[in-house]
């Protein structure tokens, strides 16, 4: 405080401040400059989930400070780098996929930060289905060849089906079995990321029913002279297939035979009687 003196003069009342020369100097506090800049209380992260699908992509982050008018440097970090990367400048950063995997991210100023959960998920990229173009006959079977081209972790597992089961079916490990006549597409799709897809066109063709054998009884026989005899021809064939024969002798001088089979003795001797497939001769 400054001390203060009453004196009287002729005339009134004079108050004198008087300062005292050393030892009485002011000792209240000084007054701010400026305004304080408050504490930051909490960092907040967002989104506060990312899923990166894909190896290789990547999402934006955004960091807030709390209170609005709080501030501070932002360091940005990741729990796992080999699952997910962070780069970050001031309150924005970009998070990257690296491999399959959850990890955390996180932002701090000083010991106050935010976190964020990042998923990467690992998906198919690419299939392809060879031939392009199958042929298969009723009643056969071919395989088609699938190629996957998928992230690392991405599961392999393929679902295969026939647009018209009634031409062709398709089984798990994409063996495609003709059923009737026509055509059909068969779509090779991928269980991790259904959008992956590959198609083949497949071609049923009918088969021509085949003659395998023919067998004739008895397969010896005894005939006079002038005699004849009928023997047996059997066809082994598919059905529907053409079951007519051709009949001849290696000796007609000997013994003759007719076009239904019926073998005539002319002279004695041997003869070999032969019946042989029109179809499959």
């Amino acid at each position: 405080m400054t001390p203060s003196f009453l004196t009287r003069a002729a005339g009134g009342l004079t108050l004198c401040a008087l300062t005292a020369c050393s030892g009485g100097g002011n000792t209240d506090s000084p007054t701010p400059s400026g305004p304080i800049t408050p504490t930051v209380a909490s960092v907040t992260v967002a989104p506060s989930d990312v899923a990166l699908t894909g190896l290789g992509a990547t999402a934006s982050l955004h960091a807030t400070l709390s209170p609005s008018n709080a501030s501070g440097t932002i360091a940005w970090r990741t729990d796992n780098a080999s699952i997910a990367t962070v780069t970050g400048l001031g309150s924005s950063a970009t998070v990257q996929a690296i491999a399959a995997g959850t990890t955390s991210v996180f932002a701090a100023v000083g010991s106050v930060e935010g976190r964020v959960t990042v998923t990467v998920i690992p998906i198919a990229r690419q299939l392809t289905l060879l031939p392009a173009v199958l042929q298969v006959d009723v009643g056969a079977s071919r395989p088609l060849t699938a190629t996957l081209v998928a992230d690392a972790g991405t599961a392999t597992t393929l679902t295969w089906t026939s647009s018209v089961q009634s031409v062709a079916t398709v089984s798990a490990s994409g063996v495609v079995s003709g059923v009737s006549p026509g055509t059909s597409t068969v779509t090779v799709t991928s269980v991790a990321t259904p959008t992956v897809q590959a198609t083949a066109s497949v071609i049923v063709s009918a088969v021509a029913p085949v003659v395998r054998g023919v067998t004739v009884a008895p397969v010896s026989v005894s005939i006079l002279v002038v005699g004849t005899r009928q023997p047996t021809a059997t066809v082994d064939a598919d059905a529907g297939a053409n079951t007519a024969l051709t009949w001849g002798s290696s000796a007609s001088a000997i013994a003759t035979v007719n076009g239904a089979g019926l073998v005539t003795a002319l002279a004695p001797g041997a003869a070999t009687i032969t019946a042989t497939s029109v179809a499959n001769p």
